[in-house]
């Protein structure tokens, strides 16, 4: 494998590479626990984290104080996971890859793994936090609900209710209920001994730990629509819960007219989760594009000490996972922020110096208050400096040194590279095709007119928050005729067949359609 990581590092360029020291460093020898890799697009982040993955695991052999040196990959979905996979896989054995369609979630770890202990000590796989981590709202796909039939109607009390348990967690119509009973039907089977292949075994102690979660108290407060179908109004244990939602005699007849079975099936999966961390092995984990899911790494807003403030499961999965004991978070993100937060951006819902110090306490979760107060005085101070440069007389070196420390704090914690400090050519972004600037013609200024009237309508009288439509009139004419999926020409479709006045404008507005 020595081989394999040399041939990883001599692969990288040059920028790489000394993304990948610079990393590897802070992460190994100065013992952080996080970093972000912001690179601008195009720069090979996914290359990056392989080069850091190999050195990591080159360290790991030196000392081989576990068996395993075990990677997440953390994404978006399941076609990016199957694709970066094999791109972070250095040693190019597509054994080490522990990842199918059926295992991007948290609870397929309940499973006993198809090869442990087997070939290179090295394994990386890849959770879906839509799927992974969202599990109170969401039933979960079907061989979810039939592991936790399988876990639930093994249990004593539970079952003289296998039939309805049986309905109760099918939830849903999508399936045919013929499928469903093929299902159940061989899954039963195989825990009583039958040969099938494509039933997999579950882990020894996940059925007692599970037990252990049923056996604690549950409130309406957590599942309203549940403990309404029970009759019930005051707080019980979730054994209680679930019998007495199996006496409802639920059957195939009729389950579909209950409503509180995805209520209970995601809480039920939500419960395996957290029974399920125990076989989550990670030394490393990688957050890909973490903008997508930020409510994962959201985990500092609600104190450890208060009790009163609900965590949603998604925090809670996300902080049980990200405080493993010696392990390693990498985050990958070629654009997380924008300079500044306009009032678009606001009535958005995007505030972007509020996310990008979420990120930064997150990173650097291992700094004490006075330090955040220090680092908001710095902050506060470079930027009045930038937005009243008449003040820098005199005061330039003072402005130098709060840059720098600055600078040297994020660096900490992050690293950058952009196109064109890859390269030594400062202007090899800039291509001059034309000297003479193109002429603004009076049809330019009569559409922007007409369109901002549209905004402008828009937005006054349905309640839109359209930008001002100038960068789409500087990219083409017509235009109108180009914005399929933007939100003007959606809120378009959406109101002009039932307000009149807004089909008056539309009719004079010649000069945004071909």
């Amino acid at each position: 494998m020595k081989e394999k990581v040399q041939q990883t590092l001599d692969g990288l360029k040059d920028f790489q590479k000394k993304s990948v020291d610079y990393v590897f460093d802070q992460l190994y020898r100065k013992g952080r626990s996080k970093m972000l890799i912001a690179d601008e697009v195009g720069l090979g982040k996914t290359i990056v984290a392989k080069g850091i993955i190999a050195k990591a695991f080159e360290r790991f052999v030196h000392k081989r104080e576990k068996k395993s040196f075990n990677v997440i990959y953390i994404c978006s979905n399941q076609a990016l996971a199957k694709q970066n996979l094999k791109k972070l896989n250095f040693t190019g054995d597509s054994s080490v890859i522990d990842y199918s369609h059926e295992d991007d979630r948290i609870t397929s770890l309940a499973y006993q793994p198809i090869q442990e202990g087997k070939g290179i000590p090295f394994k990386i796989k890849a959770f879906t936090p839509a799927t992974s981590f969202d599990s109170k709202t969401h039933a979960g796909r079907a061989n979810e609900r039939v592991l936790l039939y399988r876990l639930l109607y093994q249990y004593r009390e539970l079952q003289p209710y296998q039939n309805s348990l049986k309905w109760i967690l099918k939830d849903n119509r999508k399936m045919k209920d013929e499928n469903w009973e093929a299902l159940i039907a061989d899954a039963s089977a195989f825990d009583k001994g039958k040969e099938l292949y494509w039933v997999r075994k579950i882990r020894p102690k996940v059925g007692s730990e599970l037990r252990k979660k049923l056996q604690e108290t549950v409130s309406p407060d957590d599942l309203p629509r549940s403990f309404q179908a029970a009759g019930l109004s005051y707080p019980v244990k979730y054994w209680t819960l679930i019998k007495k939602l199996c006496r409802l005699g639920i059957r195939k007849n009729n389950y579909y007219h209950h409503y509180f079975t995805r209520e209970l099936v995601g809480n039920l999966r939500f419960l395996l989760s957290k029974v399920c961390l125990r076989y989550l092995q990670a030394d490393f984990f990688i957050l890909d594009e973490f903008q997508r899911y930020k409510q994962l790494i959201n985990c500092k807003n609600i104190s450890s000490d208060s009790k009163d403030e609900k965590i949603s499961p998604a925090i809670e999965l996300a902080r049980d996972i990200f405080s493993f004991e010696d392990s390693k978070i990498l985050m990958l993100s070629a654009t997380p922020f924008k300079p500044y937060t306009n009032d678009f951006d606001e009535l958005n819902g995007e505030e972007h110096f509020k996310e990008f110090e979420m990120v930064l306490k997150f990173l650097m979760d291992d700094k004490k208050e006075e330090f955040w107060q220090e680092y908001e005085k710095d902050r506060r101070l470079f930027f009045s400096f930038l937005c009243h440069p008449d003040h820098l007389k005199g005061k330039m070196d003072q402005a130098v040194c709060v840059k720098q420390k600055l600078e040297n704090l994020y660096r900490e914690a992050m690293v950058r590279t952009e196109k064109l400090m890859a390269s030594k050519q400062k202007d090899a972004l800039i291509k001059q095709v034309k000297k003479e600037p193109i002429g603004i013609q009076k049809e330019d200024i009569e559409e922007f007119v007409s369109l901002d009237q549209i905004t402008q309508f828009l937005n006054k009288n349905h309640n839109t928050s359209l930008p001002v439509p100038l960068e789409y009139v500087k990219s083409s004419p017509f235009t109108l005729s180009f914005l399929d999926n933007y939100k003007h020409k959606e809120n378009l479709k959406k109101f002009a067949g039932q307000d009149k006045k807004l089909m008056m404008l539309l009719k004079k507005s010649k000069r945004c359609w071909l």
